[in-house]
């Protein structure tokens, strides 16, 4: 990403995350990698659900030569009445798992809240939006919701 766009970009993710916070506390924005990105976006699109098409990124990587800017793709599920990228659950975005150069003790992998993985998720919404939300997700996952 050009310096010149970041600032716009995080000014962006903050007013994002504001307008969610407003509406109610919580996970706001969910990242799920994906081997093939190409195929992510294919399933979305045979299934119907919106997003804005597979982006091309830099990154940075530390290699073992020192950090460098590599090329990443990612994806992002959208709604046409929201802003780019979004859901009435907030942001759930794809990235495509490259592989990476540095050695493993050298990756910086941890989360800092020490998360090793995504054991379920948990949505609230009305009733109503309930049967919307169930056919949405279920067109995507393998597995099934369940209300409560």
């Amino acid at each position: 990403m050009p310096d010149d766009k970041l600032p716009g970009l995080v000014a962006a993710t903050a007013a994002n995350i504001t307008s969610f916070l407003q509406r109610f506390q919580g996970l706001h924005i969910m990242i799920a990698n994906a081997l093939d990105i190409d195929s992510v976006a294919a399933l979305l699109a045979a299934t119907g659900v919106g997003h804005g098409g597979v982006h091309a990124i830099q990154r940075p990587v530390e290699t073992s030569a020192g950090t460098k800017m590599k090329p990443a793709r990612y994806l992002e599920i959208s709604d046409p009445d929201l802003p780019a990228g979004c859901v009435p659950e907030g942001r759930i975005g794809f990235p495509e798992n490259t592989p990476v150069e540095a050695p493993q003790d050298q990756r910086h992998t941890d989360h800092p809240n020490g998360a090793t993985g995504l054991a379920e998720c948990v949505l609230c919404v009305a009733d109503s939006a309930l049967p919307e939300l169930e056919q949405r997700y279920g067109r995507t996952s393998a597995r099934r919701g369940t209300a409560h």
